[in-house]
């Protein structure tokens, strides 16, 4: 069943209108370019209608009940509001998934710094150029030591790593485990999609807590169509990322991250084929550390 026929059978049985989406103008909704592109992820978008306000809703998974009043009431799919919201607020997404970091926390953003090294660095490297010109035994010496021990230190975390045994923690319901958004940037990658697709599959995680968003260029048309030969269905999605640069793989990431829904965000390479556990053992280091850890990288 897709998702539209779903849809469109709730609304029957809830008695409510379905609404397409397809032909409505950008004016009929009042909300920002900004608060356009937040109404994907919350699945509510405010419309009028005939000089009356409708709220247009977008269900999530999988739902039994309607909890609020049918009147001024409207389904949609998640799929059709997606393209809405593409279709409106394309420039306002470019402009988040460039600049964002830089316009909340430019602290936290290179953009904000100046690009050539500072003269902290400048003088240190000409130190150690000139102490391997004056005693280039004592440098080789002690660049050699410091190259084995970080190669010590890492191999020590490796094998700290794999002697640490695994917490398992599993709810009493699948309904207690968070949502996991898992976002794939994509790029000429159509020979590996099906891997990737079937590896995606195989997590061990209830499909309706997934929300898998696959990004694509506009002009990657190959794999776009390998992927639509898979026939991929909830809970994926595909996105293309807005047109406009910089052009990269961390953009892509980013338009996606402005729509995710999952409490915690997990990301993979087109090659990646993660351990069927991995988003468990994701999650138990999570409650584990409590409020001191913010990721977590498996191999």
């Amino acid at each position: 069943m897709t998702e539209d026929a779903y849809v469109v059978a709730l609304a029957a049985y809830w008695r409510v209108p379905f609404e397409p989406l397809d032909r409505t103008p950008r004016s009929a909704c009042e909300l920002s370019d900004a608060q356009l592109i937040d109404a994907d992820k919350t699945g509510l978008l405010p419309l009028q209608v005939d000089g009356e306000r409708v709220w247009v809703i977008a269900p999530h998974g999988l739902v039994s009940r309607l909890p609020i009043a049918r009147e001024g009431i409207r389904l949609t799919s998640a799929r059709r509001l997606r393209q809405f919201v593409m279709r409106h607020g394309a420039r306002e997404l470019a402009q988040r998934a460039a600049n964002g970091l830089r316009s909340a926390r430019p602290e936290l953003s290179a953009a904000s710094h100046g690009r050539g090294p500072t003269v902290g660095w400048v003088i240190a490297a000409a130190a150690l150029g000139i102490a391997a010109v004056a005693f280039p035994r004592a440098v080789i010496a002690i660049v050699s030591t410091l190259l084995a021990l970080t190669f010590l230190a890492w191999t020590a975390l490796r094998m700290l790593g794999a002697a640490t045994a695994w917490q398992r923690w599993r709810p009493a319901r699948p309904s207690e485990l968070p949502t996991y958004t898992i976002i794939v940037a994509l790029y000429d990658e159509a020979d590996a999609v099906e891997g990737l697709i079937a590896a995606l599959r195989r997590l061990d995680y209830p499909p309706e807590k997934l929300d898998i968003k696959l990004v694509l260029e506009p002009d990657d048309v190959r794999t776009r169509d390998a992927l639509d030969r898979l026939v991929l269905g909830p809970p994926f999605e595909i996105i293309v990322a807005p047109a406009g640069g910089p052009r990269t793989k961390p953009r892509a990431l980013n338009a996606a991250l402005v729509l995710a829904r999952g409490s915690y965000t997990a990301v993979f390479d087109a090659e990646d084929r993660p351990a069927p556990d991995q988003l468990h053992r994701a999650l138990d280091v999570f409650l584990a550390e409590a409020r001191s850890t913010a990721c977590v990288q498996a191999r």
